[in-house]
């Protein structure tokens, strides 16, 4: 085959049944095939990249490490839309997001964790399949978890039921209002309800109940009994307080007015309602010269009904002497009394 040269200022090719004509002087701005270099736009619509990794970028500076976009062989045809926003694209692997990140109707198959000082949930219902729910994780004793509890965010005051470590107990903030029919327990047995104090209560710090329609006891039945070691005329001062029976050990020598009370700050007056009724039981060290015939209440004299028509002027010559009063009250600072004195000698 014999080569030489071949003279023209115009190429002319078949393109689809068209002629479509090159100039020679502009064959050699064409990019190379292998490795080209392009400026400006560069349409590639309906072009397809063939290959695992058919493109490669390299970054502003020419050298050894370039950034593959490499696409897993599809099984069908897919399409990744680009949003129409700026911003970094997160990895799949530990994304690092910022700002507000959405997702609707979001479902995580696995494990979630937040770390950080402050997470806000902003919905109208939380539902937690768990059985239990941890608070204060990792608190290493009673005290690292004092404080930890629940609160209701409130304009009229926080609600609060939380662990207080000086107190080893749940404190709450408000009352507890249990529904009808429960009641309060401790280890399976009830203990309080609306109506009962439960039946395993046998010792109680209690000092005063409501109104009673009516008692029922069996077995001991006690009272509170104030003894002193001195006589009724040196003590004259009883406090119902303590009880309503009070014994003096030392031999009385003198007649005393006793000034029965409540206590030195309340009197009996505000302790008693009207038709209230209480027993008092004076018990002295007997002696002929020691005998009581009159009391006050609240430091104001009463008219006592003495039973046997009489007041007593003795007392018994050995053993002790009873004096019983039964008090009614009738109005404000009135009272019907009933005493009556016994000698055991």
């Amino acid at each position: 085959m014999a080569y030489g040269k071949l003279k023209a200022d115009t190429l002319v090719y078949d393109n689809s049944g068209s002629d479509v004509e090159v100039t020679i002087s502009s064959i050699g701005s064409k990019a190379p095939a292998a490795s080209p270099t392009f400026t400006g736009n560069v349409d590639l619509t309906g072009a397809v990249l063939t290959g695992a990794s058919p493109l490669v970028l390299e970054g502003a500076t020419a050298n050894a490490y370039e950034t593959t976009i490499a696409v897993t062989d599809p099984t069908a045809d897919r399409t990744v839309t680009i949003p129409d926003a700026s911003g970094t694209i997160a990895y799949l692997a530990a994304p690092a997001f910022t700002g507000t990140a959405t997702a609707v109707n979001l479902t995580l198959s696995g494990d979630l964790t937040v770390n950080g000082t402050t997470t806000t949930v902003n919905t109208s219902t939380m539902t937690v399949t768990d059985k239990n729910i941890e608070i204060a994780k990792g608190s290493a004793n009673d005290a690292a978890a004092d404080g930890a509890g629940i609160t209701v965010d409130s304009g009229d005051g926080d609600k609060t039921w939380n662990w207080v470590d000086a107190t080893d107990s749940w404190t709450s903030s408000e009352h507890i209002d249990l529904a009808n029919g429960k009641t309060i327990k401790h280890n399976t047995a009830a203990l309080l309800s609306s109506t009962t104090l439960g039946s395993t209560v046998l010792a109680s710090s209690l000092t005063s109940v409501g109104t009673l329609a009516g008692l029922d006891t069996a077995g001991f039945l006690r009272e509170a009994v104030t003894i002193t070691a001195g006589k009724l005329s040196a003590n004259l001062n009883l406090d119902l307080a303590n009880g309503n029976v009070f014994l003096f050990t030392t031999q009385e020598t003198a007649t005393a007015l006793p000034n029965l009370r409540y206590n030195n700050s309340t009197t009996l007056n505000d302790s008693m309602g009207v038709g209230d009724v209480a027993s008092v039981t004076i018990i002295t060290t007997a002696a002929s010269a020691g005998f009581s015939a009159q009391l006050t209440i609240d430091g104001n004299a009463v008219t006592e009904n003495w039973v046997g028509g009489s007041a007593p002027d003795a007392g018994g010559s050995s053993g002790v002497d009873i004096h019983a009063y039964t008090i009614i009250k009738t109005a404000a600072n009135t009272y019907t009394v009933i005493a009556n004195h016994s000698k055991t000698s």
